[in-house]
């Protein structure tokens, strides 16, 4: 029995003057004891200890833990048939409202409301203003109306001097992968008019179906328009959008047509 106040020293072989001692993690029931650095855990110049984690998959295979590049465990929520087939699932939570948010306000847990066949859940949300205040009668949500989405298309064409009984054309061609809808077609004359609307079906050479035909006079034009429109769907051979103009007054005249949609 010692009576040293230091207690009992115990020393490894080979060892140093400091009195340490010397141990080794053994993993492999074949490891021969006392062979350098085998099996070894290592202790870096900061006093850490490195290890490394490993966890089981889906079928019993041992992986190393991943980590980002601040050395957190990285997280996979994309489900993937071979690699990740039982993928990590994290709630969402909000900040309450401050001027300087901070982890202590990360405090509010997300709720959502499924539909009647439960097929979609909606995620709650309070909708304001640029400036965080509530939309309300005196502070009421700003709207416009758009005719669609895409792009609006004008495209006027003018006959001059077209002799009586005398028939003009305007085309419009709807190319490979665009649609267009025709929402409607102009018309001005210095005389009486019959306009002819046609869509094509793309074909080579195109037939052509009527849509619409239309007489107009000078007080009363012959505008053709239709809600909510016409589709016209682009070919490879494109997709033609006809109007033809005659004149059916007993002069010659001037007749202008604006065909009018939304190209998308």
């Amino acid at each position: 029995m010692s009576n040293s106040k230091l207690g009992q020293r115990v020393y490894s072989d080979p060892d140093g003057s400091d009195g340490r001692l010397q141990s080794k993690d053994v993993g492999a029931a074949s490891a021969t004891l006392g062979t350098a650095a085998a099996f070894q855990k290592i202790v870096d110049s900061d006093g850490n200890a490195h290890d490394l984690v490993h966890g089981h998959d889906p079928v019993g295979a041992s992986k190393v833990l991943r980590t980002s590049e601040q050395g957190s465990a990285s997280v996979d929520g994309v489900y993937d048939g071979s690699n990740n087939t039982d993928p990590s699932q994290v709630g969402l939570v909000a900040l309450q409202q401050n001027a300087s948010p901070a982890d202590s306000h990360q405090t509010l847990r997300l709720t959502a409301k499924s539909n009647g066949t439960g097929s979609v859940r909606a995620l709650d949300i309070a909708l304001r203003d640029e400036n965080g205040e509530p939309f309300t009668l005196t502070n009421p949500l700003p709207t416009f109306q758009a005719e669609s989405e895409g792009e609006e298309v004008n495209e006027e064409d003018t006959v001059n001097d077209l002799a009586k009984d005398a028939s003009d054309t305007q085309d419009y061609s709807v190319a490979d992968g665009d649609r267009f809808l025709l929402k409607q077609v102009a018309v001005g004359g210095s005389g009486d008019v019959m306009v002819e609307i046609l869509i094509g079906d793309g074909a080579s050479p195109e037939v052509f179906t009527r849509k619409a035909l239309r007489f107009g006079t000078p007080s009363k034009p012959a505008d053709f328009h239709s809600v909510p429109g016409i589709p016209v769907v682009g070919t490879a051979n494109t997709t033609t959008v006809r109007v033809i103009r005659t004149n059916i007054d007993n002069v010659q005249q001037t007749i202008s047509t604006t065909i009018i949609g939304v190209l998308a």
